[in-house]
């Protein structure tokens, strides 16, 4: 499975294709951020020269992948509604019948910090089921087998 997949179904289904983002800086995210899947699922993927994982992911891990991806584009919102908060003075204006609302940044920042918090709280449970249910141990070692002189 290539990196640019990932982004592609992010940017598409769970985006909806916002006109702010790009595919390529989604992939980017991914490329860079394989190293905190492994460690979150005990995995040893890794990317060859062409954007290939080195293994597949199954629905879990790519769920898991794309939580992450997400998390980060809500803190990126955030900082983004936050950081020009002081200039909005003016947030509705009535003239003739007709009222314009400017939504405040605050407002939106909130709602960003609600998404962002509702997104980890899914990935620490989907990394918490995954762990439980999902991983195996790759070496077994030392000697717990009892023997029965009675035959068994």
């Amino acid at each position: 499975m290539k990196i640019i997949e990932i982004a592609q179904e992010i940017y598409t289904s769970s985006l909806n294709s916002p006109s702010d983002l790009s595919v390529s800086s989604i992939s980017f995210f991914l490329r860079e951020n394989v190293g905190l899947l492994n460690n979150l699922l005990g995995l040893s993927l890794t990317i060859g020269t062409d954007a290939q994982l080195s293994s597949s992911l199954n629905e879990a891990e790519k769920a898991i992948f794309k939580l992450l991806y997400l998390d980060h584009y809500y803190s990126w919102k955030i900082r983004e509604n936050l950081g020009a908060s002081g200039t909005d003075m003016v947030t509705e204006i009535s003239d003739f019948g007709t009222v314009v609302r400017r939504v405040s940044k605050n407002e939106l920042a909130k709602t960003w910090m609600q998404l962002k918090k509702s997104n980890k709280e899914q990935l620490d449970e989907q990394v918490r089921d995954y762990n439980m249910n999902d991983v195996h141990p790759v070496q077994c070692t030392g000697d717990d087998t009892t023997y029965s002189l009675a035959g068994g």
